[in-house]
């Protein structure tokens, strides 16, 4: 990233948050908003502490059993957000149940827990955007984006127009996809939407219209 800015490749807009993939025997976390690497020999609760300390959100990434097998209730408090769309529940009811089995379970400990949808387009796996999830904050920046994902404040969304989340910000999302957009790559004045593209994370993000002392959180 770094390269790209200096090249001037990489502008102000879109945003693009560093961010890390640890893959461990024992779970999968995608750690947002990191700029230093997490050591994958951490236990679960030790690597979210980690990417707290950087600054950064902790997502449990595909939890499955074959890669989240850690049930520590010290380290499910502490996740951020949890993937409960993406494209390994093409097709596969059971894998479908497991992602939203996680999510529930771990939603009954911290109940602002943030539903993710992935792309997790490091694999190759699936196209972009096929999983993404709806972001709505105070403001589009890095900061923003970080800040809703800590408050819960995102919808998950895919395949197809299956959204997951708490039922206002699902009503709000739907009341945004019901408005016809204008064509093209930015930010628009009129509605205060960003799109957020990252290689494993695909995010749109929609400014919260209430000011910071009345936003839920």
């Amino acid at each position: 990233m770094p390269l790209a800015r200096a090249s001037g490749l990489l502008k102000d807009y879109p945003i693009i948050i560093p961010s890390e993939e640890l893959t461990t025997p024992h779970f999968h976390l995608a750690a947002i908003g990191v700029t230093e690497m997490v050591d994958w020999r951490l236990s679960a609760s030790d690597a979210i502490d980690a990417i707290h300390a950087q600054g950064g959100v902790a997502i449990a990434a595909h939890p499955a059993p074959m890669s989240w097998a850690s049930n520590d209730p010290g380290a499910l408090v502490k996740l951020d957000g949890a993937e409960v769309a993406h494209p390994t529940i093409l097709g596969i009811r059971k894998r479908e149940n497991q992602l939203r089995a996680f999510y529930e379970n771990v939603r009954r400990l911290k109940p602002h827990l943030a539903p993710i949808g992935s792309t997790d387009f490091h694999g190759g796996g699936a196209p972009l955007g096929v999983c993404r999830t709806y972001v709505i904050v105070d403001e589009v920046s890095t900061k923003g984006v970080l800040d809703a994902i800590r408050r819960g404040r995102t919808v998950a969304a895919g395949p197809g127009d299956r959204l997951v989340g708490d039922p206002e910000l699902v009503k709000a999302v739907q009341g945004h996809l019901a408005t016809p957009q204008s064509a093209g790559f930015g930010r628009s004045a009129s509605t205060g939407l960003a799109l957020l593209s990252l290689l494993a994370l695909g995010v749109v993000v929609a400014r919260d219209r209430r000011s910071p002392s009345t936003a839920r959180r």
